[in-house]
């Protein structure tokens, strides 16, 4: 798993923070605050789990179209194995199907993650995995 490089209690504390001034502001009817509406161009994450396979997907996909023992979906990039100095940088996407919750990979990241394949796109890897239990530790971390 992916976790933000940031712990996780300041992370939680901003999101509370931020929703009480939202309350607070559609209560007096202004206009939400700025950072509301700011999504970061780029995240790193450092992985957690070392020697965890990463699997890179073109696009998010559900589970039944998830990597099933062995086989290869045709959504695959390429995959790799994490090691203790693993940094993954990513953009401020998220996405959430039935698989779990997923970050996009910018092209250039990709591009020096398999220097021997043509990236022709964007990628995405799943940060928590829908079938993991939440008492599981973050594969990755801000």
């Amino acid at each position: 798993m992916i976790s933000p490089v940031c712990p996780q209690s300041r992370v939680t504390l901003a999101k509370i923070r931020c929703l009480q001034e939202c309350i607070q502001k559609f209560h007096a009817a202004l206009p939400l605050p700025e950072a509301f509406c700011y999504v970061p161009g780029q995240l790193q994450y450092k992985v957690t789990k070392l020697g965890e396979k990463i699997v890179v997907y073109s696009q998010p996909v559900n589970i039944n179209q998830h990597e099933v023992s062995g086989k290869k979906s045709r959504h695959v990039i390429g995959s790799f194995h994490s090691t203790k100095d693993t940094v993954i940088e990513g953009s401020g996407e998220e996405v959430y199907t039935s698989a779990g919750q997923w970050m996009k990979i910018k092209q250039t990241f990709l591009q020096k993650l398999f220097p021997n394949k043509t990236i022709t796109t964007d990628g995405w890897i799943i940060l928590f995995d829908s079938r993991t239990s939440a008492d599981d530790p973050p594969n990755f971390t801000a």
